[in-house]
């Protein structure tokens, strides 16, 4: 049942990670017909959605503690779906403790 549970939990840690990518390339595109301002946009973007994905990243593996604060700021400043999957993987930690 734990190997479940973890696997859950990388699995969601994974697929918010990847959603957070795939917002900043998709920042990208959807300003295609400016390009001047497609990068200024990614730039600012990246600003804070790189670190916090590397964030991520490095957390998936942990599951000793909280990651609560890494998921509301993913779903107030990246991704609603993002942050929805870390507080959801946060919560089973929860309650194997």
């Amino acid at each position: 049942m734990e190997n479940q549970n973890s696997n859950s939990h990388n699995t969601m840690y994974l697929i918010a990670a990847i959603l957070n990518w795939v917002t900043l390339g998709g920042t990208f595109l959807l300003n295609i017909q400016n390009p001047v301002a497609a990068i200024i946009a990614v730039i600012i973007m990246a600003c804070w959605t790189v670190p916090m994905t590397i964030r991520i990243h490095k957390n998936q593996r942990d599951m000793t503690r909280k990651h609560t604060a890494l998921g509301v700021c993913t779903l107030l400043f990246i991704n609603i779906i993002s942050g929805i999957l870390i507080l959801v993987a946060d919560a089973q930690v929860k309650k194997e403790a």
